[in-house]
Formats: C-alpha cells, structure tokens, sequence
C-alpha cells in the first residue's frame, strides 16, 4: 500500500519509529472507543474493527513496549541518562498495561466470532476500555515530553542503528 503525503521515519532514528507507533496506538485507542460507543455498527463494521484491535494490540503493541524496555531504557542507562524514576514509571505502566488489555482481547476476539454479542459486550468494553485509554494516553504524553527529549540528545548515532537494527530483527525486518 502507498500512502502518499506520508515519508517513513528515517531508518536512523529511533525516537521518530517509536512516535509513528505512538500515532497508531492512537488510531486504535479511537477505534475502540468507537467499537464500546457505538450501537449503529454492521456485523461487519464490528467484525473487523475487533479482528484489527485483537491483531493490534496482541501483537504489534507489545512489541512498542518491548522496543522500550528491552532496546531503548538499556541503551538510555548505559549512556548515563537521568532518567531511572522516569523509566521506572514507564516500565510499570507497560506491566499494568499489559494486564488491562489482555480483558479487552478476549471480549474483542469474542466479537470476531460473535458480531451480534457488541450490545452484550459493550459496557465491559468501555468499563475495561476507559482505564486502559486513560493510561495509555498518559503514558505516551509523558513519553513524549520527557522521555524522547532526552533520548534524542542522549543517543549516538550508533545506539539509534544498533536499536533499530534489533527492532527491525524483533519484527522480522532484519536485512538479508
């Protein structure tokens, strides 16, 4: 697929990758509050908003968190960033996160299945989705205005290529 008007992150920069995937998460936060909100969706508006919320955040959103706590926070303490409370925090959240949606996964694979259960299913969509929102949105803002500052005039150009390289390797996008 071509997007046009759109360029991909530079290859070099990490910081740019991690806010492309802070867009999406974005889009599919929206997408599910549409999902828990709505009462006028077809059975396949439904199907399909839950097979790419289930597809997403079983997969790709916890490769972000990993792409964090296991590629960026090392690199950020080895080069002596100030950051510890901070990364603390963060590294908290993504557990706490990780917990959240695992309830929202199940009520979403249920409704690729089941379409017809979104009226059943929609209070527990927006009673498990409005904290996990909530956190989620929080966490991003406090990653952008504090953690990816430092980030960027912490990280050496070869810290941005070695991380992106294990990215890449994490989603099997390593070069041949």
């Amino acid at each position: 697929m071509i997007t046009i008007g759109r360029r991909p992150p530079p290859a070099h920069d990490v910081i740019a990758a991690l806010l492309e995937c802070h867009e999406r998460i974005r889009r599919f936060l929206a997408m599910a509050e549409v999902l828990g909100a709505r009462a006028d969706l077809s059975g396949d508006q439904v199907h399909d908003a839950a097979r790419d919320l289930e597809r997403y955040f079983s997969a790709a959103f916890l490769r972000h968190a990993e792409d964090e706590d296991l590629r960026l926070f090392p690199v950020l303490r080895a080069r002596g960033a100030n950051l510890e409370p901070l990364l603390l925090t963060l590294g908290q959240h993504h557990q706490t996160l990780d917990l959240q949606v695992g309830s929202l996964l199940e009520r979403w694979r249920r409704l690729i299945t089941e379409p017809g259960a979104l009226p059943e299913l929609q209070p527990s969509l927006v009673q498990l989705g409005a904290p996990f929102a909530k956190l989620l949105l929080e966490h991003l803002v406090l990653e952008e205005a504090e953690l990816f500052p430092v980030a960027r005039s912490t990280l050496r150009p070869e810290d941005h290529q070695a991380i992106k390289a294990a990215m890449d390797r994490a989603r099997g996008l390593a070069a041949r």
